[in-house]
């Protein structure tokens, strides 16, 4: 945060990978580092994205990823929703939820298909360009 002198927006998103059961993330570690995070960007006048992680399929506990994800990691990436959208009502941040509008792949209910990367990725910069601060 330091050197965020010529950032004219910061996107903020947990990994999903911090939502593996052996990293006890909890909805109080999101919350406060979420807090703590967008409270030091905008100190520095930062125009905030948060983009919530994905919702984890229930799938994911009987595929290859069964031994990093359980039943608490696919509540946890509700909560983690949930949590985000509080933080941007809250704060005043702007979020993109792109659990709205893809899903994760049925092979292993965590990580998308190139489709779905392919939108996220244009809705996503349409977003950004749409809150008018990117120069062009």
């Amino acid at each position: 945060m330091e050197s965020l002198n010529d950032v004219e927006i910061l996107i903020l998103a947990v990994g999903t990978n911090d939502l593996q059961f052996l990293f006890y993330v909890d909805e109080k570690i999101i919350e406060n580092g979420l807090k703590y995070l967008i409270t030091l960007a905008q100190k520095k006048n930062i125009q905030i994205v948060l983009i919530p992680p994905v919702i984890i399929k229930e799938n994911v506990v009987k595929g290859n990823f069964a031994h990093q994800f359980d039943k608490t990691s696919i509540i946890k990436s509700k909560q983690a929703v949930e949590l985000y959208k509080k933080a941007a009502n809250i704060f005043g941040c702007n979020i993109f939820d792109f659990n709205e509008f893809v899903k994760p792949s049925d092979y292993d209910g965590l990580h998308f298909d190139a489709p779905a990367h392919a939108l996220i990725a244009q809705k996503l910069s349409k977003f950004i360009i749409s809150m008018n601060t990117v120069k062009r």
